[in-house]
């Protein structure tokens, strides 16, 4: 009994380390990517603005106040925010959405999309979809799976396949 618990305590420790590692990894690379990167409007690229002035970014430990805000919005529990991994969308520097995502095995898994209600979800929402393809290469990601929206089909709007119970993108494939 003892051992069994040591070990899943081990585990979860392992985890929370794997996960720290790649927020400090990917915080890294953004800071790189924003000293020596040029926008281009071409497509959802990570740090690259795309329509209406929208940059799609990893979420970063000092956006949490704002992502805090959004779920208040959006009547959503605050706990997630902590125990969650985001991306985001900013226009003109102010955050106005998110995405929850979490990392398996060459794998990008997101979560559902909150943002501010008077900013224009569906831009926002397409955005971070279209980003997180960008996103995903720079991880190293192969495939992105989206969960499926009863509401709306913003993945489909940026490029993914529906597939049983949610959406899915190939990240070697053309946009």
């Amino acid at each position: 009994m003892m051992n069994t618990l040591s070990s899943e305590v081990t585990r979860v420790h392992h985890d929370d380390l794997v996960r720290e590692a790649d927020r400090r990894r990917l915080e890294h690379r953004l800071g790189r990517a924003r000293k020596s990167h040029t926008p281009s409007p071409r497509d959802a690229k990570a740090g690259e603005r795309v329509g209406r002035n929208i940059e799609i970014r990893w979420g970063l430990a000092e956006d949490e106040p704002g992502i805090l805000e959004l779920l208040d919005l959006n009547g959503m529990p605050r706990l997630a925010a902590s125990e969650e991994q985001y991306g985001v969308a900013e226009v003109d520097g102010q955050l106005l959405a998110a995405m929850a995502y979490r990392t398996e095995s060459k794998l990008l898994l997101l979560g559902s999309v909150v943002a501010d209600p008077w900013a224009g979800e569906r831009d926002l929402a397409v955005a971070l979809y279209a980003g997180a393809r960008s996103l995903a290469r720079d991880m190293g990601v192969r495939e992105v799976l989206a969960r499926s929206d009863e509401r709306a089909d913003y993945p489909r709007e940026a490029g993914y396949r529906r597939k049983l119970g949610g959406w899915r993108l190939h990240t070697a494939l053309p946009s």
